[in-house]
């Protein structure tokens, strides 16, 4: 709907002579309007609106931030002008305040004068994982190496098709997608597993509940729903696997 329309910044400043010192002299944007309500810079074609207010409110998250080309250039230029690079406790950042992200993005923020953060991120030059890439990442992590690498051994030409279609199609983008926690699509996994009776997989993410955080009180609200949508006996039958596997899993962790 709107990959046509023309996209908008928005952040806000109470410091107007010092936010166009950093925007105009230490950034290189240019000024392209001021109003008594704000200052509109040109931002590589899109418009960066700075709302004028009384007073600036403490930032939660990055407020505005720019894609580079070469992060430590940037980070270097910007530090001769006099801009200072933050510091955080929990990641690793290199001595000019660089943080390469497990991706191998390289990410480094300041602040303008009002406090608004500002990011400047260099994307990592390592090929994006392909779907099959993906889902073995995700199947690993939520089913486990040794149930993974079982089915690897037990795979053979008659399946392997198969099991790339699973990997690719169930791991690499549907269990893969951000909308959802893991949490929460274990359970609707088991909900819907329940429902239609494949009860071999209902154990199995059972114990792959271990890794996605979903607990044998969810399960247990999840079954509910299958009692009421599905029938009770398909919500009996998956609750007897369900305790069954929690059983072996206590004995045998």
């Amino acid at each position: 709907m709107l990959s046509q329309a023309r996209f908008v910044g928005f952040a806000v400043t109470a410091r107007p002579e010092a936010a166009k010192a950093f925007y105009g002299a230490t950034l290189g944007l240019a000024l392209l309007e001021e109003t008594d309500f704000a200052l509109v810079y040109d931002a590589h074609g899109s418009p960066l609106r700075l709302q004028k207010i009384d007073e600036v409110p403490e930032p939660v998250a990055t407020t505005i931030g720019w894609q580079v080309a070469d992060i430590a250039g940037t980070v270097r230029d910007l530090t001769a002008r006099g801009v200072h690079f933050e510091r955080f406790n929990g990641i690793a950042q290199d001595d000019s305040g660089v943080w390469t992200t497990p991706d191998g993005t390289r990410v480094a923020w300041c602040r303008d004068p009002d406090g608004n953060r500002i990011s400047f991120a260099e994307p990592s030059s390592a090929p994006a994982l392909d779907a099959y890439q993906r889902g073995m990442a995700t199947r690993r992590a939520v089913l486990g190496e040794a149930h993974v690498a079982r089915a690897e051994a037990d795979k053979t030409p008659f399946d392997e098709d198969f099991q790339r279609f699973i990997t690719e199609g169930a791991w690499g983008s549907v269990w893969s997608r951000p909308g959802l926690t893991r949490r929460e699509r274990s359970m609707l996994t088991l909900a819907l597993l329940a429902a239609l009776g494949h009860h071999e997989e209902v154990a199995l993410h059972i114990r792959a509940s271990a890794n996605t955080g979903a607990t044998p009180d969810d399960v247990r609200e999840a079954m509910l729903h299958v009692a009421v949508y599905a029938g009770a006996p398909a919500a009996n039958a998956a609750i007897k696997i369900a305790k069954e596997t929690y059983a072996s899993m206590r004995e045998a962790p």
